[in-house]
């Protein structure tokens, strides 16, 4: 009976001292690169990558590979044992480059919070993060690698007025909308990659000020969307140039009809006959239009305007 009990005894030590081992070789911290540490929070689903000392001013998270068999593929990043169960990411300020792969296939990441001192994305950081539907890039990004957000889960985005070049395939494969994307006056043709950077989605427009036509034309044209020239109202909203045109089907189909609350007017005008102003002109109904009948772009709503002012939500409608 004593050799039984330690026997059993033995086999529970066993089993501890195995858990514990498959546990220490998962950690949960660790250095991330050059002056960057991070750390996963299981009980609250985050992940913070910070500098890893904060007198120093700055961080860079550092590049990492990827290994894919016909089955599937595994990214040699720290926390990537934990990519089913993190949901959040907040990298801290003084962080200022991303490297590739960093991210890539977190199957749960649904929410990331970017630092100000941020200035580039690196290639394919957030490839495959099919939970994530929107991040907010800040105006300190200057460079976004190659599909940086692909096959992503987003279906939005605005780029940020200091973008200066964005790697091929960078949104590609994603759900963003028709409804369009304003293109920052510093971005031009030769620093977008190439034309499969928005393959892959619906979007349809790409908006651009006066001062940036040209180069926006050039990018329309390589990336197989149209240029649309916008300017801001006094009132904070956006009008499309009353030189761009828009049929009636395109209205009814939501495209660059500026967001979802405004695309559900336009569709609920047509669909039940309200009036509605377009420009200057009114119509008793927008059925009283053709489908193929073009309608000058100067659509705006001061009810809109008023309600979103500041946001670059591209063209909005007045309706009553």
């Amino acid at each position: 009976m004593k050799n039984i009990y330690m026997f059993v005894f033995l086999i529970i030590e066993l089993m501890t001292t195995y858990a514990f081992a498959e546990n220490d070789a998962v950690p949960s911290s660790g250095s991330c690169g050059d002056n960057c540490q991070w750390r996963v929070n299981l009980e609250t689903k985050e992940l913070v990558v910070e500098r890893a000392d904060s007198s120093v001013a700055t961080g860079q998270i550092q590049n990492y590979t990827r290994t894919c068999t016909t089955e599937t593929c595994v990214v040699a990043s720290p926390w990537f044992a934990y990519k089913n169960d993190i949901t959040s990411l907040k990298i801290g300020e003084g962080i200022t480059s991303i490297g590739e792969y960093a991210f890539e296939r977190m199957a749960s990441l649904s929410n990331v919070e970017f630092p100000e001192s941020l200035l580039s994305i690196g290639r394919q950081s957030f490839h495959n993060c099919k939970a994530l539907a929107s991040v907010d890039i800040p105006d300190t990004v200057t460079t976004i690698g190659a599909s940086a957000f692909s096959q992503s889960g987003l279906t939005s985005v605005e780029l940020p007025e200091s973008l200066t070049s964005v790697g091929r395939r960078s949104f590609a494969d994603t759900a963003i909308g028709a409804q369009g994307i304003v293109i920052p006056d510093g971005l031009t043709k030769d620093k977008i990659g190439d034309g499969t950077v928005f393959s892959g989605t619906s979007i349809r427009f790409l908006y651009c000020t006066s001062s940036s036509m040209a180069q926006c034309e050039q990018i329309a044209a390589a990336t197989g969307t149209e240029a649309v020239q916008y300017s801001v109202n006094e009132d904070g909203s956006f009008s499309i140039d009353a030189n761009t045109y828009l049929t009636v089907s395109d209205m009814q189909n939501g495209y660059a009809c500026g967001n979802a609350d405004t695309c559900a007017a336009v569709k609920a005008a047509y669909q039940t006959g309200l009036p509605i102003r377009i420009g200057s002109k009114e119509y008793a109904s927008i059925k009283d239009l053709n489908a193929g009948d073009y309608l000058k772009h100067r659509i705006y709503s001061v009810e809109e305007a008023a309600r979103i002012s500041g946001k670059k939500n591209k063209v909005m409608i007045r309706y009553k």
